[in-house]
C-alpha cells in the first residue's frame, strides 16, 4: 500500500499555528520520545507536535516521515502493576484533545510503538477531540485496561494503518481491546490487525482481541489475522472483535483468530443488547465459534441483532455461526465448519430464545437447527463449492467459487453492488445469458 504525503509546508510556530484560518501544518524532525512543549523547524518530537497541534485552533495536519517512533517516557503505575493514566500527554500515551491529523510515510514505513519501560496504550483520544491516522504501523502498545494502540472517546479515522502485537491485559480487571477500545464514533479504512492479544486475570474475560467496541464502528477493505481473546479461566469473547455497540463490517476477512476454550465468536462476538451488520466478507479457519450473536455470559440487557448478507463462514473450528439472539441471514455460505476433532460437522447453530431468518442461503449438511435454501454435503465442500483461501488478487483474502458451484448466480433478491474484492456484482457466471449475484463474499466473473 503507498500513501501520497502532500506538500510540506514549513513547520509553523505556535503563535501563527493559533492565528491560522486554514489547517496548520507541524513537521516531526526528531524520532525521540523528547517533551519540552516546543515544535519548530529544529526541534520537534512526536509527543511535542501533539501538545502542539492540540493547543492550536481549526484542524491540524502532523506530517510524521518514515521511522520508528518508540514511546519511551514512562507512565505512573498502581501498586498492582496497572498504568495510571494521565491526559495532558505529558508521558506514557500520546493523548489528543484536538482536531489532528497524522500523515505517515506508509506501512511498514513510518512506526509508532510501545516500549517495556513505557509500558502503555499508544494513543488516547479524549471525549469531544477528533484523530485520523493514516499511512503508518501502531505497534506493540500495552494496556491494563482498553485500547492497547487507541481508546477513542471521541472521533477517531484510521486508513491504511497496520496493527499489529497490540495487548490489552491486566491481573484484575477486564483486558479489552488489543488494539482499539471504540467508546465514541470510529472509521476503519484498509487496515490490517495482526497478533493482538486481549486477556484479562481472575473473574474477568479477555475482550475484543483487537478490538473492542461500545460505541459506533465502521469497519471497511480490512483483515483481522491471528488475534486472540482468552483469560485465566480459558475464557475469551470476541478473538478479532467483541461488540456491544453498533458495528458495520464490510469487505474484509478474519482469518486464525482465537478464543480460548469455552469462549465465544472467535471472529465476532456480539453481545446482548448490540447490532452488527456484516456483508461481503469471509470468516475462515478460525478457533472456536466463528460469529456468536447473543452471549450466555452476558448480564447486559437487550437482544443481540446480527444481519449477515453475502458472507462466506468456511472451514472454521467450532460452529461458523452461533445465534443466541435476532440472525438475519442472506445469500451467505456456511459449510465446512468442524468441532476440534475435525469429525463433526458444525456449521449453524440456534439456541435459548432466539429469532433466526435465512434467505438464499447455502448450508452444509451436519449438526445444529438452521435452514437454508441450497443444501450440501459437507464434504464435498471444497470439492465443488469452494477454493481453498487465496489472495485472489485483493488485500484480504477470499475463497473463490469453483466452476459449476451451486453458490453461482444463487442469490434471491438484491444484493451488494461489489463483493469483497470490490468486483462488481451481478455477473453471469453460469453462462446462461442473466447476471444474478453468487452466494457468499466472492463473485464469480465468467463461466
Amino acid at each position: 500500500m503507498r500513501l501520497l504525503i502532500p506538500t510540506l509546508l514549513a513547520a509553523c510556530s505556535t503563535t501563527a499555528f493559533a492565528a491560522a484560518q486554514s489547517t496548520a501544518e507541524w513537521r516531526v524532525n526528531r524520532a525521540d520520545d523528547h517533551y519540552d512543549g516546543v515544535c519548530n523547524a529544529v526541534d520537534c518530537s512526536l509527543r511535542d507536535a501533539i501538545s502542539a497541534a492540540n493547543a492550536g485552533k481549526g484542524p491540524q495536519r502532523i506530517l510524521l516521515p518514515a521511522g520508528t517512533y518508540v514511546l519511551t517516557l514512562p507512565a505512573d503505575v498502581g501498586e498492582e502493576g496497572e498504568v495510571l493514566d494521565e491526559d495532558a500527554n505529558l508521558n506514557g500515551d500520546l493523548d489528543v484533545s484536538g482536531n489532528v491529523t497524522i500523515f505517515g510515510a506508509g506501512v511498514g514505513r513510518t512506526l509508532i510503538r510501545g516500549s517495556d519501560s513505557a509500558h502503555d496504550r499508544l494513543f488516547e483520544v479524549l471525549a469531544g477531540a477528533s484523530l485520523r491516522l493514516e499511512g503508518l504501523s501502531l505497534e506493540k502498545g500495552h494496556t491494563s485496561f482498553y485500547g492497547g494502540a487507541l481508546e477513542n472517546h471521541g472521533n477517531a479515522y484510521l486508513r491504511l494503518v497496520d496493527l499489529t502485537g497490540n495487548t490489552g491485559s491486566a491481573a484484575f480487571d477486564p483486558g479489552a481491546g488489543g488494539a482499539l477500545a471504540n467508546f465514541g464514533h470510529m472509521e476503519v479504512d484498509q487496515a490490517r490487525f495482526k497478533g493482538n492479544r486481549s486477556s484479562a486475570g481472575e473473574a474477568h474475560f479477555g475482550q475484543g482481541g483487537a478490538i473492542y467496541n461500545a460505541g459506533d464502528l465502521r469497519v471497511r477493505d480490512s483483515r483481522f489475522d491471528d488475534n486472540t481473546a482468552s483469560d485465566d479461566d480459558d475464557m475469551g469473547l470476541g478473538g478479532a472483535i467483541y461488540n456491544r455497540g453498533k458495528l458495520e463490517v464490510a469487505r474484509t476477512s478474519f482469518v486464525g483468530n482465537r478464543v480460548s476454550v469455552n469462549g465465544s465468536g472467535s471472529a465476532i462476538a456480539n453481545d446482548n443488547g448490540a447490532t452488527l451488520t456484516l456483508s461481503n466478507s469471509t470468516l475462515s479457519g478460525n478457533f472456536g465459534d466463528a460469529l456468536s450473536n447473543g452471549l450466555r455470559y452476558s448480564g447486559r440487557a437487550g437482544v443481540a441483532q446480527a444481519t449477515v448478507i453475502n458472507v462466506t463462514v468456511a472451514a472454521n473450528e467450532g460452529f461458523g455461526v452461533r445465534n443466541r439472539g435476532t440472525l438475519s441471514l442472506r445469500n451467505s455460505l456456511l459449510a465446512s465448519n468442524h468441532d476440534e476433532s475435525g469429525e463433526t460437522v458444525q456449521n449453524c447453530l440456534n439456541e435459548g430464545t432466539y429469532h433466526y431468518s435465512a434467505k438464499g442461503l447455502l448450508l452444509g449438511a451436519g449438526a445444529g437447527n438452521c435452514t437454508g435454501e441450497v443444501n450440501i454435503e459437507d464434504s464435498k465442500t471444497f470439492v465443488s463449492v469452494l477454493f481453498p483461501l487465496a489472495e485472489n488478487g485483493a488485500f484480504s483474502p477470499t475463497h473463490a467459487l469453483r466452476p459449476r458451484s451451486p453458490a453461482i448466480d444463487a442469490a434471491i433478491g438484491n444484493c451488494p453492488v461489489q463483493d469483497q474484492r470490490a468486483s462488481m456484482r451481478p455477473r453471469d457466471g453460469d453462462g446462461d445469458g442473466v447476471a444474478v449475484c453468487d452466494l457468499g463474499a466472492y463473485e464469480r466473473t465468467k463461466p
